[in-house]
């Protein structure tokens, strides 16, 4: 059967699909902010039929929002567009469900060497595929940021604070709120979860003092996926507008 669309799996293990993938699918003029809205609209749980998620935009760098529907609430968005590929792709969900209980059928029921030999090749199989499939959809993220990681291009706190039109000193404060970074002596540190995302890099400063005596000072610097990811919480967070005066 020809993959119409990548199904993945959730932190939970049940199988889901990407809603923007889904819109992509129908091809539709409305924007999908606007359509996945009217959607939801129609019952559908946040927690239990889907869940939202944030990636960044294999087309223009940017974070957006997505979100990770059941295959049961995406056969019900296929069913409401009311179009041939609606039809299509709903098709698609019920017959991949289909293939998958006749495999847990097999694997279940009582079998023989051979048969069972057979079974976990086709399982292998599948799982494979739907991972080569997963891989090719995160290429271009995976080498836009090996680009930018092995740049030299780093960006101060400074420069990205003069474009949200705060001082650097509040733009630190607003980030340690926000639960990115803290602040440990005279240096500010990544939370553990923002430091293998390609957010920021420590960089060192050796300078000498009027007395004629070598020092080194290190400080944190921001690559582009940083940068953008800064402009998307100071885009969600509209008080971020109106900076305080709170000191870091």
């Amino acid at each position: 059967m020809q993959a119409l669309i990548t199904i993945t799996t959730n932190g939970q293990g049940s199988e889901v699909v990407s809603a923007r993938d889904l819109y992509e699918y129908f091809a539709l003029a409305e924007r999908f902010s606007k359509w996945i809205d009217r959607m939801f609209e129609y019952g559908f749980n946040e927690g239990i039929d889907y869940t939202p998620y944030q990636k960044v935009h294999p087309l223009n760098n940017q974070f957006i929002t997505d979100y990770y529907l059941t295959l049961d609430t995406a056969k019900e968005i296929a069913m409401l567009q009311r179009s041939d590929k609606g039809k299509e792709i709903r098709q698609y969900f019920i017959q991949y469900e289909k293939r998958s209980k006749e495999l847990i059928q097999q694997l279940t029921r009582p079998q023989s060497d051979v048969e069972i030999l057979s079974n976990a090749v086709l399982v292998a199989n599948r799982l494979l595929a739907e991972k080569e499939e997963q891989i090719k959809a995160l290429v271009p993220k995976a080498e836009y940021v090996d680009k930018v990681l092995a740049s030299d291009t780093a960006i101060t706190t400074t420069v990205i604070a003069n474009e949200l039109g705060m001082t650097a000193q509040m733009l630190n404060t607003k980030l340690c709120h926000a639960g990115v970074q803290y602040k440990s002596g005279k240096n500010y540190i990544l939370y553990a979860k923002y430091q293998h995302r390609g957010f920021a890099m420590t960089k060192t400063h050796q300078y000498t003092d009027k007395e004629g005596k070598s020092h080194t000072k290190h400080y944190l610097v921001w690559t582009e996926i940083g940068r953008k990811y800064i402009h998307y919480l100071y885009s969600q967070d509209l008080s971020w507008s109106k900076p305080n005066k709170q000191t870091a």
